[in-house]
């Protein structure tokens, strides 16, 4: 089993965060909000970024890439555990290059 540790720098709850993530909602709490993203084989998403830092993490053995705009800032994801920092307010296209489906998770502390 891998974990990941998020720390609030805020040190308290945030109240009404509007951050919106890809894939499913798993948990939405006053301290942080998850979701999982499933990517059939070729499979891409584009996603117009959320209003504070996501973290992505691949939870499959499969390979993806999350593309800036334009591609012109491109993050490999290759290995179960990968993780993937997306700042606030940064689109990404979310694409899997693997011949299977790609899970990730989307963690973004509120």
């Amino acid at each position: 089993m891998q974990s990941i540790l998020i720390l609030n720098e805020n040190g308290a709850p945030a109240a009404n965060d509007d951050t919106v993530l890809p894939g499913t909602v798993g948990i939405d709490s006053d301290w942080f909000r998850q979701s999982r993203i499933e990517l059939a084989e070729g499979e891409s998403i584009d996603w117009p970024g959320g209003s504070s830092a996501v973290f992505f993490v691949l939870v499959s053995d499969t390979h993806v890439i999350l593309a800036g705009p334009g591609g012109r800032q491109k993050f490999g994801m290759t290995w179960t555990g990968s993780v993937t920092p997306v700042p606030p307010g940064f689109p990404v296209r979310i694409a899997n290059h693997s011949d299977e489906t790609a899970t990730l998770i989307a963690v973004a502390p509120l």
